[in-house]
């Protein structure tokens, strides 16, 4: 979901940048752009600039190129060509962020910092990513359902990845399960209970509620429990984890609110 979001912001603003956009809206300063052709009196000029700019770029390329063949210290790695798009995304990843591009130690695991709260897990604890999961089985079982409707004019079109059926709380961003497995001292799998509004029936006005019943396993959850105030920030601050982080910040930032309202008690 973090890089499906990250993609449309991605695109707005490159939407906004380029006012030559023939598939976003006007642009607020359009009057001040001219396209840049051959026939435009800035042409000569502006493609110096690009010229120097690939020049530059071409030229750290050239000293890495140079590191990798020359320097035994980054012995042995496989033969490797800058000059070529493939061999560039094989040996060098782009750090877009300037701040803070040299660290130390080991970079953060998060799969690792989950099995360490998860395995703090008792029968009083409180989870989240029974949302997520729930949501993602419900998105499978529509996309079933709208493949098998033969009315659907769009079938093996788009299929929705998340959904939340109406009238169906779902389990709760963060809650507590109403029951956790343990087997060996280990929990492998905790049951949230909930209940959810009665499908519409012509044929009936019956409005009651429906229990539900949702095992996830511990993996795809977080102990909110064992969180504490401020451990998103291990993630977000390291930027070996920060282009990765928006795939964790659902679960991080929801324990982050959880912990502070429950210190705010």
């Amino acid at each position: 979901m973090g890089g499906v979001l990250r993609g449309i912001l991605i695109e707005w603003l490159l939407n906004k940048a380029n006012p030559y956009d023939g598939y976003s809206q006007p642009h607020p300063d359009l009057d001040s752009y001219e396209a840049l052709t051959p026939d435009s009196i800035h042409y000569d000029d502006a493609m110096r600039k690009i010229n120097d700019q690939q020049k530059e770029f071409n030229r750290i390329a050239l000293i890495i190129q140079g590191l990798l063949d020359r320097s035994t210290a980054m012995h042995p790695h496989p033969h490797v060509n800058l000059a070529t798009q493939e061999g560039f995304q094989l040996m060098i990843v782009l750090m877009r962020d300037g701040s803070m591009v040299l660290t130390h130690g080991e970079k953060p695991d998060f799969e690792a910092y989950r099995r360490k709260l998860n395995a703090l897990i008792t029968t009083d604890c409180v989870f989240v990513g029974q949302d997520i999961a729930w949501a993602l089985a419900e998105g499978q079982k529509e996309s079933r359902r709208m493949d098998a409707d033969w009315r659907n004019p769009h079938r093996g079109e788009w299929r929705p990845k998340y959904h939340r059926p109406y009238g169906n709380p779902g389990p709760g961003v963060v809650s507590q399960p109403t029951q956790v497995t343990f087997k060996k001292g280990v929990a492998p799998k905790a049951t949230f209970v909930w209940e959810r509004q009665r499908a519409y029936n012509h044929y009936s006005d019956d409005r009651s509620l429906v229990p539900v019943k949702l095992t996830v396993p511990v993996g795809d959850l977080l102990n909110v429990s064992a969180y504490q105030q401020g451990d998103f920030k291990t993630f977000f601050a390291d930027p070996r984890t920060r282009v990765e982080y928006l795939q964790w910040a659902p679960l991080l930032l929801a324990a982050e609110k959880w912990c502070q309202q429950h210190l705010m008690r």
